[in-house]
């Protein structure tokens, strides 16, 4: 019997490997960018409530190009 279930399990898991792959590839990617989002965010929730949209959005662009420079983050920061 618990042989039995054991082989259930080793043969759903063997599916499985495919996406933990692709999942661990999106992960190092954001391991990356992670320092630069941490301070997008930190900053467009601390200064930019009482601005427009626009403006919002023009600021973060240019934080985002400052940071390119010396560090990464999330090009599309929605």
């Amino acid at each position: 019997m618990q042989l039995s279930n054991a082989d259930k399990l080793v043969g759903g898991l063997g599916g499985e490997e495919t996406r933990w792959k692709e999942t661990v590839e999106v992960l190092k990617d954001a391991y990356v960018n992670i320092l630069g989002d941490v301070i997008v965010s930190a900053a467009t929730i601390s200064y930019l409530g009482p601005f427009t949209a626009e403006f919002r959005t023009n600021l973060v662009r240019s934080w985002q190009t400052a940071l390119m420079s010396f560090s990464k983050c999330s090009i599309d920061f929605s």
